[in-house]
């Protein structure tokens, strides 16, 4: 019995084992580059072709391409559409509508899984204009675009840049898009920490970067947001990196130089865990109101930026805080209680709330709570309130690799 036993908790013990180290070899990033086009494409020629992980992901990832390498004759077209993400694998579908032919396109691709990171992608836009997204990254400060493919028509000089960035929406203007006749770009935002020296250069002649610092944790990127040629002239310009000291150029070759605008940034793979406030000090009182009559049932104060609110809210924080104080209103009938939490510690593994209980009785008819909170990360910081005719809860929205969401007070009416 005592082996059998044994025996049956090696067991669990090995599939415990195993489990863990195969999901800690999962991947949540991943880059590599990839050439979409080697023999040339043109009069409709289309094809499908699948660009494999170096592993395998935990979740489906979002894909980032930047346009390295491109070398076609002019006028031209090449559309571009990512297809059939997957955990292993990703496909990247193009079709060249025109007569001229697209001779060589070469990505950097990039794969990251972490919700501080949305992409947008706006595949194929015919005779493009300005555009405004929604999105699902309310904490996103920075964004930035490339072009991953185009058609033109004549000669083109265009720019694109994002122009408004909201906790819901952003907007991408174009200047001078006349003779653009196809136009594939992404929209990639992030957390402030996403992107980190951030710049744009217009180039007219063989650009050199020089020494560049490397960034920790973190992706150096180079792509295309503007382009300028001649009618006539074949378009051919490619970004070679050098990898003994982090630098590059920027080259044509056959012919005249191309002009363009290029970004260049670290895009952050691995970034700091964000925290929920955490509450170290809490006042109770519980007293008589002889206008409670006239108060709402709950609401709560938060005095860090001197809002009151009786009705569910989103509060964003656009100011740097690492104290808050959050005093809370319940009225208190005969015949009730008042069961009540703070998080005190998200990370402990037991007794991570301060809880407590109150009684209603004629004497009392209203408890006040005063929390106050803590962190010292000075990051995005978003609240979510519910409040319900019987119960509050206010949750702390946290974007790490996945979405959390913390309770940090929840307040219940019950009854005796």
């Amino acid at each position: 019995m005592l082996e059998q036993k044994y025996q049956k908790q090696n067991g669990f013990c090995f599939m415990l084992l195993v489990f863990v180290v195969v999901q800690s070899s999962l991947l949540t990033y991943d880059t590599g580059n990839f050439a979409l086009i080697s023999s040339g494409c043109k009069n409709g020629q289309e094809s499908t072709q699948t660009v494999n992980f170096n592993g395998i992901f935990y979740k489906i990832p979002q894909i980032i391409l930047g346009l390295e390498h491109v070398d076609q004759q002019f006028p031209t077209d090449f559309r571009v559409t990512i297809q059939n993400v997957q955990k292993t694998s990703f496909d990247l579908y193009v079709i060249c509508p025109g007569a001229q032919s697209v001779i060589g396109i070469k990505y950097q691709w990039y794969a990251i899984d972490d919700d501080r990171i949305q992409v947008i992608n706006s595949f194929n836009n015919l005779f493009p204009t300005v555009q405004t997204f929604n999105h699902q990254l309310p904490s996103a400060t920075k964004g930035i675009i490339s072009i991953i493919s185009f058609g033109v028509g004549g000669t083109m000089d265009f720019l694109l840049s994002i122009t408004s960035l909201t906790s819901t929406q952003v907007t991408v203007d174009i200047t001078s898009a006349t003779s653009i006749k196809s136009l594939g770009y992404q929209v990639i935002l992030g957390v402030e920490e996403a992107f980190q020296d951030t710049q744009i250069i217009h180039h007219t002649q063989t650009y050199t970067s020089g020494a560049i610092v490397q960034q920790p944790k973190s992706w150096f990127f180079l792509g295309y947001c503007g382009m300028a040629q001649e009618f006539g002239n074949g378009f051919r310009q490619k970004f070679v990196r050098t990898s003994v000291s982090q630098s590059y150029t920027v080259t044509t070759w056959y012919g005249a130089f191309i002009k363009a605008h290029h970004i260049r940034t670290w895009i952050t793979y691995q970034f700091t865990t964000y925290k929920a406030f955490e509450c170290y000090t809490i006042r109770i009182s519980q007293l008589f109101d002889l206008e409670v009559a006239i108060k709402p049932q709950i609401y709560i104060d938060i005095g860090e930026i001197n809002q009151s609110f009786s009705s569910s809210s989103e509060v964003v924080f656009d100011k740097p805080i690492t104290q808050l104080t959050i005093s809370t209103y319940m009225k208190c009938a005969k015949s009730k209680k008042i069961v009540s939490k703070f998080l005190k510690c998200e990370s402990c593994s037991s007794k991570n709330y301060y809880q407590f209980t109150h009684y209603c009785h004629g004497t009392i008819n209203e408890i006040n709570y005063f929390p106050r909170y803590r962190l010292n990360q000075l990051v995005y910081k978003q609240l979510n309130i519910e409040i319900l005719s019987d119960k509050i809860t206010v949750t702390q929205p946290l974007r790490n690799p996945e979405v959390t969401n913390p309770v940090l007070i929840e307040i219940k009416i019950q009854a005796l």
